[in-house]
């Protein structure tokens, strides 16, 4: 399920299992993929969200939670997933297939995030008025830009 995930959308997930242990959630959703996607912050997602004039590491520390008690300690195991963090997921590989692209990115994540704006990322995208047509739309100058 993972093979088309570059390193980069690796490394998201494996960041969302952490900060999922770092507040205490022991469950990977939706949420910690945003607050991963905002970390690691050298991806085409993030790229997007920075010239869509969002501050990722302002916009990180907004919506990161109080950490842990035990978030010094490392996570013993991966955390399950919930069904938000699963749709993200399969939207996103649904997303690059319909882009014509052979591998899922964190623009992939990002894109899929806005589809949904009830969700708890959906609804924290909107409100700094990121909306999947200006994803979209500046998803297409940075891949143009990059090539």
């Amino acid at each position: 399920m993972f093979e088309k995930f570059t390193d980069r959308t690796r490394k998201i997930m494996a960041l969302a299992n952490r900060i999922a242990h770092r507040n205490g959630t022991r469950i990977i959703g939706d949420l910690e993929i945003l607050l991963a996607l905002l970390e690691e912050g050298r991806g085409v997602g993030a790229d997007v969200l920075r010239r869509l004039g969002i501050d990722t590491k302002k916009m990180f520390s907004e919506l990161i939670g109080k950490p842990s008690a035990f978030a010094w300690l490392r996570p013993m195991r991966r955390f399950p997933q919930t069904p938000e963090a699963k749709k993200i997921i399969e939207t996103a590989m649904r997303g690059s297939d319909e882009l014509g692209h052979s591998y899922v990115g964190s623009e992939h994540f990002l894109l899929a995030m806005t589809m949904n704006p009830s969700s708890t990322t959906g609804r924290a995208l909107l409100e700094r008025n990121i909306t999947e047509a200006r994803v979209r739309e500046m998803l297409a100058e940075v891949l143009a830009a990059r090539h």
